[in-house]
């Protein structure tokens, strides 16, 4: 009989997740900034003091393989194979073909953005501001985009492919620009949600979802699109809108999130839903990089932490959206009502088209009704929150 209720007890939780995110014994001679992983023999950091560190057993164990020297500070790691890499020292790109065992200067520029073995780039000199793409990792240069402004700094490019291109101009935040041709002409997509706060990393995963994070404390607003950029709203990790979202990763069937405390999250629908795992870390984690479905590596402060399933073990999710609650009638002129099918309460919050919030409410009944008569007619977003963050969102027309 006991048995019996166990059994019951387990799948009638909704969400149930154990992490099986593991701790490397490894210990690095100071902090570490940022990690790829881009193949089943290959994984690198880049740390403290220009160290760089090699794992060839999927983030079990790290060796030294490289110093650029104590005053340095690599950034911008990225790898397209277990062989070819790029870093950031300064400004100053640095290139490996040997697994960064040497590494040589072939350029000055902020960051790289790489579309299969295509390299892109933004700089800026004399107050003009310019796109720049290497079809021969690095050696040659074409001029894709040029515009001078007084007070121009590097755009912030998303690459999507080699044609599609979205960027943001720093001192223009209440638009994006796109390109469809590689560049041959570009369009304004002005933000009706209002402008941007400027965050580190921009990135769409495809031609609808978009993603701007990657920025710490007072300056972290996370926010995402998924209509090609007319609107951003926040990225919500957590139900309660707090979390930072210092880093993305979309090399998986899911999108995968870390932040402070040791958290990390993954997405099965684009951010729209995010579900918690269990990490044997609190501290904040500065990287994640996947290689597949299975295997990760995150680090955070001097500790390494990687997985061989996703981070997940035991009691797979049920599935992540599942209807704990439907909302009617769609559209509307007065009257919503919010029929709520768990037994916990729910937290609603509405959003108009500007990102402005209109209501923040807690629903403790059954059944629930709203009035909203009084709003202005047009799109309004919302989300349905259960306390174990669990997330139902979706957009609401008033008439």
């Amino acid at each position: 009989m006991k048995k019996i209720i166990l059994i019951l007890i387990i799948l009638s939780t909704n969400k149930l997740t154990f992490g099986q995110w593991n701790q490397s014994d490894f210990v690095p001679t100071g902090g570490l900034y940022e990690v790829d992983f881009p193949s089943e023999n290959a994984a690198y950091i880049v740390g403290d003091l220009g160290l760089v560190y090699k794992s060839t057993d999927e983030g079990a164990t790290w060796s030294q393989i490289y110093d650029f020297g104590p005053f340095t500070s690599p950034s911008n790691l990225k790898f397209l194979n277990a062989d070819t890499g790029f870093v950031n020292i300064y400004g100053n790109h640095q290139r490996t073909f040997d697994g960064g065992v040497s590494w040589a200067q072939f350029g000055t520029f902020p960051k790289l953005k790489i579309f299969q073995n295509n390299l892109f780039t933004s700089y800026t000199s004399n107050d003009t501001t310019y796109i720049s793409k290497s079809i021969d990792l690095g050696n040659s240069w074409t001029i894709l985009f040029q515009n001078y402004q007084v007070g121009n700094q590097p755009y912030i490019l998303s690459v999507v492919d080699n044609s599609n291109t979205y960027f943001i101009n720093p001192n223009e935040l209440d638009r994006v620009y796109k390109t469809t041709d590689g560049f041959l002409y570009t369009d304004t997509i002005l933000i009706t949600t209002g402008d941007l706060v400027l965050q580190e990393q921009f990135d769409f995963k495809d031609l609808q979802n978009g993603y701007h994070y990657g920025s710490w404390g007072s300056l972290s607003n996370p926010t995402r699109t998924w209509n090609t950029g007319t609107f951003y709203f926040p990225i919500d990790l957590d139900g309660f809108g707090v979390l930072p979202v210092l880093d993305l990763d979309f090399n998986t069937s899911k999108l995968y999130a870390s932040s402070l405390y040791g958290k990390i999250f993954y997405s099965i629908n684009n951010g729209q839903n995010w579900t918690e795992q269990t990490t044997p870390i609190s501290d904040p984690i500065h990287s994640i990089s996947f290689l597949n479905d299975n295997k990760g590596i995150a680090i955070s402060g001097n500790t390494v932490i990687y997985t061989n399933n996703g981070g997940i073990v035991g009691v797979s999710e049920i599935n992540d959206l599942t209807s704990f609650a439907s909302i009617y009638p769609n559209p509307t002129v007065d009257i919503l009502t919010i029929q709520n099918n768990s037994t916990k309460p729910i937290r609603f919050t509405l959003y108009n088209s500007l990102g402005e919030l209109f209501i923040d409410k807690t629903l403790s009944n059954e059944t629930n009704t709203i009035n909203i008569s009084t709003f202005a007619n047009g799109v309004y977003f919302y989300n349905l929150i259960l306390e174990n963050n669990n997330t139902q969102s979706g957009k609401i027309i008033k008439q």
